[in-house]
This record gives C-alpha cells, structure tokens and sequence, in this order.
C-alpha cells in the first residue's frame, strides 16, 4: 500500500491542534513521542482497532501509564529527560482526545499501522515545513530531498555490519540511513530524541540501536576499554559548538590536538571510531581555518592520505534554520588510498535537482557519486595534491580548487605579469580590540575610522565614532594609531572597501577591526596611491572576494591577505594610473557641484513659502 502524505499531515495537524488547544505548553516532539507510542500499543495488542478503543471508556492517565510501562520494559527504551508525559496525564482530557484523533485517522482501515506507514510518517516530518519542529531536538533544519539520497550513495551499499551514526546534530540521519536498509548504531545526547528513533524504528521494523550519551564527553559504543570500531560512519556536526574544555588528555587519545571550536572534536571522534569510511557534514568555517589545532589537524588528515573528498553542497541545504555555507567530507580512515584530495562542487548541481518539478535527465546525484568513485576532473570537480593544499596553508575550501573560466583567465593574466605578495610592498597591522575605560579619571579621547567613513574615491573623512580608553591602555592602542599614506583595507563584513588615510588626520585616528592597515615600506616599488588602486580595481576586488570565506559573516584570514598577489606597473604605467586618478577626484568634484546646484534648485522651487525647513529623519 503506498501512502501519500494526507493522513501523516491531516493526523499530525489534529494532534498539534488538541495540544495547542489544551494550553499544554509542549514541544512539539512531545505529541510525535505520544503519537508514536499509541501506534506500537496498538499494533502489538490483539488488533489495532481493539487498542485504540478503550472497552471501559476514557483512557485514563493509570490506563496510559501501565501501557506505556510495558512498552519501555518490552523496547528497552530510554526514560525520557521530559516531563511531558505528567504533562499529558495531568491536562484534562488531552489523553483521550489524542487516542480519538489517532482511531479517527485509521477508522476506515486500522490495520494500516505498518512500517510502510512509518516510512510515509518519516518522510512527512523529516521534509515538510508545516510540521513546527524548529529548535525541537530533531529538528534543527528541514532536510532537502536530495541530503539524504546523496548521503546513503556516498556509503555505498548497505553491509552487514552497522554504521555508526553519533550527534544529536544528526537529527533524523539514523532512521534515513535505517530506511536506507543500513543497520545503525547512533549515540546522542538527548534522551527523548533517541526515545523518538527506537519507537519509530520498532514501528518501521529498522535495524537500529541507540546509546544516551554524550559521544565527546563519554563515548558508549565499546570494546571493553577501547572504542569500538566501525567500517562505516556518519555524522552532521553541531555548528559552532563550543565546548569549553580541553581533551587532548582524554583516555582515548581521539584528540590529536587542541581544537578552537566544537566541530573538529566531533570530526576526530567520529574518525577514532572508523576503520573504513566516514561521511560527516560539517560548516564552511572548519575548512577555512588556517591558525591553531584545526589547520594541524587537517595537515595530518592530508599528509595521511585519510581525507579523501571534500563536496560543497549548496548554500540553503540547512535553511532557513542554519544557513551557511557547509561541505561534506568522505574520509578512508584506514588512510594510504589517496596521496591527494579530490575536491567537487556541487552546489550548483545539487540545486538543480532540488530546482527541478520531476527527475532531471541526468541525476546529479549519480553524476556526483561518478565523480567520486573515478576521482574524476571535470568542469565541477579537481584534484589537489599535498603540496597544492599546503600552499593554501591547508584551506580545504571547494573554491580554493575549481576555477570558471573567467577565475581561470585572471589567473592567467596574474600569471603573465611581474606580480609580488601584498607583505612583500607593505607592513600588514591588524587592529586589535581597543580596552573600555577604567574608572582611573584620565580618559583619552580617540576617534575609529569605520566603513561608513571610507568615500567612493578612496578618501577617508573624519571619523565621527569616539572612543574612550585610560591611561594604562593607552601605551598599546598608540601602537596602532593610522599615519597618513596608510591604507585600510576591509577584511571582515563589506569585504574589499579601501582608503587613503588623509594628510589632516590626526594623531588620534584608529582603525576598526573590520581593517587591516597597510603602511608601505620604504624599498617599495610602488606609492599608496598605485596600491589603493589596484586593490580598488575590478581585479583586486575578484582577488579579495575570491578570498573571503563563505561563513555567515564574510572575512579574509590574516595568512590570505599576506599572499595577496600585487601587480607591480612600471614607471610609465604607474604615472597613467596617477593621471587617470587627478581625472576621476575632477569628475567627482564636479558632480558634488552639480549636486549641490541641484539641491539649491529644489531649495528654490516654492519661493513664496519663505520658509527654510529641515525635513525630519
């Protein structure tokens, strides 16, 4: 029997209503546990509709927790860290309201509470929007139609043995890759989460186990005292995760070295436990991190030969409740396959599929498994060696790798010319945090160049921000006063915005953080001016975007803006660009004068008025 989504939908919409109705303040997690809960009571009594037809009348909240008791001594399930069900046995009626809805659901067939109905339940809240799950502990993003199937193609087909799947970051992937037809061994955190996945496993007849533990804190999947070994593994890791502790002592020796964020002790845990393949998805900034424990750990991963692929998937794969930018990474963590790193983007063929009404031509999905099992380069895929990778100071981003064509004649054109490195023209200061004033009574005055006060020639106008710092701060944030001839060049947020700190600053100018200052050495074959425009043209602003990270707030690393190519023109040339700049400060002069003239116009348009009016903001 094949089901469409009418009755998951129709039963889960009366279910939420009752709940809502009865000013029961619940997750919605809650009513799917208790949903869930009265189908397998049901199924397991002597006939469906019997067990949803309570002979003595209500089901009364004894009735629910001897069933429910039974239920949990029979599944071996989790007791749930929620007190929903109290909730629920407490709140007048919501018991029998819910079982009503649920028999009402099925009155003109019962017996269709089988697994392929828990497929078409599964389906229903792990893809439709409608279903309220944000913030709930399975619902941190709506999973696109193609995550999943490209997923279970990258693990190859289904074994014997179970793949591991850790993380309540996971969210539905132990029932996708369970429905899948793997047999899945999945830790998390949160107990009602796992609770949710054995009742939906016992009702889908999937294979699945799960363990409530915390993976990172106190990993359960053993062999005695050493992590047990998986062939197959697979994660989405917890974006942003901070977890505040250090573990490179920790009993298992997972963690190589210090991480600066949550994501890489997840990646080192999952690979801890692999002895094969792992597929973890993971957020663009693990890749672009070239500082500290992360930029060590993926050299090792490289130099071992255990990262394998890296796939951009496409920007909204976690939208609208996490959208950044994300990759997934296949690792062999037996190593010594690859001696290099085969790196696809396939955020664009992705999106077509999910774009498309029916099924594309030619399946995007199969395209990219093609690619991946061939490590073939084409227009959307390219292999970088160890060496390649360590001249990017080991960023694995996708676009480091996969030039268009236009990306590829830049190169060229770079290629072609006398070029230099930006740290080879200019000393390269980045401003640090500026302290607040104490409570000393000598506070200083200072004013902070902010991106509003760089103008559309590259002038710089008196900054209008004031910031106070004492006299025990002041010594440090002297160190990094502007000069004038010094440019600032934006490298976090509106990426690539440049000026010329005028002559008339004063002693008293910084900059912001969203700036690096470039002061240009004396043995520089070339002015602020020629600098300022180059990084102003249309190709310094390729460079400097093509650098940036896709994270939710765009930034260059230090490391990048260094290596940022400079063109060095000659003489000659350098003298043509200064002529073409006194031209474009005359052609804005005169459209400041002109607006200017226009504005007096406008200002004289009703002189009978005799009023002069400043219009309110």
């Amino acid at each position: 029997m094949t089901f469409a989504q009418t009755i998951p939908l129709q039963l889960y919409q009366n279910v939420a209503s009752i709940w809502r109705d009865s000013g029961a303040n619940a997750d919605p997690l809650d009513w799917i546990e208790v949903i869930l809960e009265m189908f397998i009571i049901a199924r397991r009594s002597a006939g469906v509709k019997s067990a949803l037809e309570i002979d003595q009348g209500e089901l009364t909240p004894s009735i629910w927790r001897t069933l429910r008791t039974e239920l949990d001594q029979e599944l071996e399930l989790p007791a749930s860290d929620r007190g929903h069900h109290s909730l629920a046995e407490s709140t007048p009626g919501l018991l029998e309201k819910t079982r009503r809805a649920v028999a009402e659901a099925f009155s003109s067939n019962p017996e269709v509470i089988d697994s392929e109905y828990a497929r078409a339940l599964l389906r229903f809240l792990v893809h439709a929007p409608q279903t309220g799950l944000r913030r709930s502990a399975l619902g941190y993003f709506t999973w696109p139609d193609y995550l999943a199937p490209l997923l279970t193609a990258l693990m190859g087909k289904p074994s014997e043995q179970p793949v591991y799947c850790p993380f309540d970051s996971s969210g539905w992937m132990p029932l996708l890759l369970a429905d899948a037809g793997w047999s899945v061994d999945c830790e998390l955190a949160n107990s009602q989460a796992a609770r949710i996945l054995l009742l939906f496993a016992s009702l889908g007849d999937y294979k699945l186990k799960a363990h409530v533990n915390d993976p990172i804190r106190q990993p359960s999947w053993l062999d005695g005292e050493k992590l047990r070994q998986f062939a197959h593994s697979a994660a989405i890791t917890t974006f942003g995760l901070r977890l505040g502790s250090d573990f490179t002592n920790e009993s298992y020796e997972r963690f190589p070295v210090r991480f600066h964020y949550g994501e890489g002790n997840q990646i080192a845990h999952v690979i801890a436990q692999t002895k094969g393949r792992a597929v973890i998805v993971v957020p663009e900034s693990f890749l672009f991190r070239t500082a500290g424990g992360e930029r060590d750990y993926k050299e090792q991963l490289v130099r071992r030969g255990m990262l394998a692929a890296v796939i951009r998937l496409p920007r909204d794969v976690f939208a609208s409740y996490a959208n950044v930018q994300s990759s997934l990474l296949i690792f062999e963590t037996l190593g010594g396959k690859n001696g290099d790193v085969l790196f696809v983007d396939a955020s664009d063929e992705i999106g077509v599929k999910s774009r498309a009404k029916g099924e594309p031509a030619n399946d995007p999905l199969q395209q990219i498994k093609s690619i991946v099992e061939a490590r073939r380069v084409t227009s959307i895929s390219q292999v970088a060696t160890y060496d390649e990778i360590a001249a990017q100071e080991f960023n694995i981003s996708v676009d480091r790798y996969i030039r268009d064509e236009t990306e590829q004649k830049i190169e060229n054109a770079l290629d072609s010319a006398k070029t230099v490195e930006l740290i080879d023209v200019a000393d390269i200061i980045r401003p640090q945090a500026v302290p607040s004033a104490g409570e000393t009574g000598h506070e200083h005055t200072l004013l902070e160049v902010s991106l509003q006060d760089i103008q559309p020639d590259g002038s710089i106008r008196t900054p209008t921000k004031q910031i106070q710092v004492d006299d025990s701060a002041l010594g440090k944030v002297m160190r990094q006063k502007l000069e004038p001839g010094d440019l600032l060049l934006s490298v976090r947020g509106r990426i690539g915005a440049v000026g010329i700190v005028p002559e008339f600053s004063g002693p008293d100018w910084l900059a912001s953080q969203a700036f690096v200052i470039l002061r240009l050495r004396k043995s520089s074959h070339i002015s602020a001016l020629i600098l300022y425009r180059y990084l102003a043209s249309p190709l310094g602003q390729w460079l400097m975007h093509s650098l940036a990270t896709s994270g939710t707030v765009p930034m260059i690393s230090m490391g990048d803006v260094r290596k940022i190519r400079v063109m060095i023109p000659t003489v000659q040339e350098q003298r043509e660009i200064e002529r073409q700049y006194d031209k474009v400060l005359k052609l804005r002069s005169q459209i400041k004068q002109l607006e200017k003239l226009a504005d007096d116009l406008n200002e004289a348009s009703w002189p009978m008025t005799k009023l002069s009016v400043t219009a309110r903001d």
